[in-house]
């Protein structure tokens, strides 16, 4: 019996966080950077992170039932 499992994620806009344009240790191209739909924001991620779920919060009016930390 042969069982497959396909996985399909579809995903319109994918959104990179980076504090700066630098190369990274190993000095190798992300090629996830490149793509049509990848776009980079520059910045502290938690703080960048922190003033979009503020924004977030305030235009839609999202309510955050709890934080997650990796």
């Amino acid at each position: 019996m042969v069982i497959e499992r396909v996985v399909c994620v579809c995903v319109l806009q994918v959104i990179v966080m980076k504090r700066s344009l630098g190369v990274g240790y190993a000095a190798v191209d992300n090629p996830i950077f490149f793509k049509q739909n990848t776009h980079m924001l520059l910045g502290d991620a938690k703080k960048t992170c922190d003033a979009l779920l503020v924004k977030a919060k305030d235009h839609y009016g999202i309510w955050v039932v709890g934080t997650l930390s990796v």
